[in-house]
């Protein structure tokens, strides 16, 4: 969401151990949903058993109603060969 390492710490250790623990951060200052936030804390839940599966994750609201409205203008582009298409898209 943002283009940095929700585990980054100040050290390789602390970072592992933020990973292994599952405690990452959201940046400040930064405008983003809480759709969004929710959608990435569903699918980075340390339980496996707690986390979206695949079709639980495609059917979230975040995907749904954010990206799925955004994306069509870019898909439905019969000009543009998709793979020119995917590269111009930014969630």
């Amino acid at each position: 969401l943002f283009g940095f390492n929700p585990f980054e710490r100040e050290t390789q250790q602390e970072t592992h151990d933020a990973i292994v623990e599952c405690e990452l951060y959201f940046p400040v200052g930064y405008t983003v949903s809480i759709e969004a936030k929710m959608f990435v804390l569903a699918l980075l839940r340390r339980d496996p058993a707690k986390r979206l599966a695949a079709e639980q994750a495609l059917a979230h609201p975040w995907i749904i109603n954010e990206t799925a409205a955004d994306a069509a203008p870019l898909l439905n582009n019969e000009k543009k060969p998709v793979k020119n298409v995917l590269s111009e898209f930014n969630a």
